[in-house]
């Protein structure tokens, strides 16, 4: 379908012929080329370390922190902790790089950004063979987070140019994601596991993914609003964030702490199927196969529950999912039950929580900053609520078992966060953002 130009981007283009699917191809390999290396990483770093193997101890830095690592592998709950530290790690990156990818989502054209992000995270990708696997996390990160920025941007500018709803557009992209992440966990769980393939054959072909994300990524094609200088970008970053994280606060809160909830209890799964249940890797990750089901359906009916009542309802349920969870599961079926209900839940009131916040952004016409702000609470709060479990599983000072309880206590937290957050479509506090922070066209 052709369309003409939109009103507010008549500067931008004349004719485009807009689709989604090449959008929604670039978010799903994206997803899936990260969580493929995710645990790849995670099988390399944390569930294969032996810390009574000669050696195993040497590239760690102090005596005390051999020693800790030591009692923690003997007395268990060393792969947990190992495991919620990578993924605290990888999410650094996308805190470090939020300053840049905010003016950067303003400056390039989103085709442009997706596939940076792709060479970028190949490139690190093979650097990992070769050097510390920690650092190098962190430079995964920083490229995923411009991804994320891209994702962002990209959701608001398709529903505006197809004339779907803002919620609808987030829904299919975010489905996307969930699918590609899903893959990704399989392909990489199977990678880690098995024997035959060697460490290089294993990052040629999350090498090969990362190429063909570059390639979809210059198919995307959308009507763009005028692009903003780096230089100017960087200058009015800080006021706009602020401006966004005042008047947007409840939405981002509480949906960053969901990201960050799921995150964890994703990890947490897969080490309890492991670890507990005795699952193989490959079976511990399709797992993940009814959590992809579970937020797809919950990305695609979340259109039917925009009222706060039901995003509140949702997390509520979702916590006492996560708080019965390990002693509910005895098997595989029952985990996957579960887990298809606590993914349902999570999806349908996060992608509320997210589109409504991406809309205003859009509206305030920080559509790249405003997916780059959103990309950061939802780093931060993976960021901290992974630390909040792997300092203490590292010290011994919790049981793995414990997470789940933590995990929904937290949960609580994103209903409080909520009660606060404003999903009317014509959001008085979006009209004064934009007052308030657009009164140049600095930011425009």
């Amino acid at each position: 379908m052709t369309h003409g130009p939109l009103p507010h981007l008549d500067t931008v283009t004349g004719t485009i012929r807009v689709s989604l699917w090449p959008a929604i191809l670039t978010t799903f390999i994206v997803g899936l080329g990260f969580a493929a290396l995710k645990f790849v990483l995670i099988g390399h770093i944390g569930l294969d370390y032996d810390a009574d193997k000669p050696g195993a101890l040497d590239p760690l830095p102090w005596d005390w922190l051999k020693q800790v690592t030591l009692e923690a592998d003997h007395r268990g709950g060393l792969r947990e902790a190992i495991t919620q530290a990578i993924s605290a790690i990888l999410t650094l990156g996308l805190i470090v790089a939020f300053p840049l990818n905010g003016p950067l989502a303003g400056a390039w054209r989103c085709n442009r950004l997706f596939a940076v992000s792709c060479a970028v995270v190949a490139g690190a990708c093979m650097m990992t063979l070769f050097s510390n696997p920690w650092l190098w996390a962190v430079v995964i990160g920083i490229a995923y987070g411009a991804a994320c920025a891209a994702r962002g941007k990209v959701i608001p500018l398709l529903s505006h140019a197809t004339g779907q709803s803002n919620t609808k557009i987030s829904g299919g992209i975010n489905a996307a994601l969930a699918l590609g992440l899903l893959v990704g966990t399989l392909l990489g769980s199977w990678l880690s596991e098995n024997p035959a393939m060697s460490p290089l054959d294993r990052h040629l072909i999350l090498l090969g993914l990362s190429v063909t994300g570059m390639f979809t990524a210059m198919l995307i094609r959308v009507p763009e609003p005028p692009t903003v200088p780096m230089a100017a970008g960087v200058r009015d970053f800080f006021r706009a964030t602020t401006v966004l994280f005042r008047h947007h606060w409840a939405l981002l809160l509480g949906g960053g702490l969901a990201w960050g909830i799921v995150t964890a209890l994703s990890l947490a799964l897969y080490v309890h199927a492991t670890e507990t249940l005795d699952m193989s890797r490959l079976a511990a990750s399709s797992l993940g196969l009814f959590g992809a089901l579970g937020a797809i359906v919950g990305n695609l009916i979340s259109h039917w529950g925009v009222r706060r009542r039901w995003v509140i309802l949702a997390f509520l349920i979702q916590a006492a999912a996560m708080w019965a969870y390990p002693s509910i599961v005895v098997g595989y079926w029952s985990a996957a039950t579960l887990i298809v209900i606590i993914s349902t839940l999570f999806a349908a009131a996060a992608n509320v929580l997210d589109a409504r916040f991406l809309a205003n952004a859009h509206d305030d016409g920080m559509s790249g900053l405003g997916s780059t702000v959103m990309s950061f609470m939802h780093s931060l709060c993976i960021l901290v609520i992974s630390l909040s479990l792997a300092i203490p599983l590292f010290l011994g000072k919790m049981p793995a078992i414990a997470q789940f309880p933590v995990l929904a206590v937290i949960g609580i937290l994103s209903c409080g966060a909520a009660a606060f957050a404003n999903l009317s479509l014509n959001s008085s506090a979006s009209r004064d953002s934009q007052r308030l922070a657009l009164g140049t066209n600095n930011i425009k």
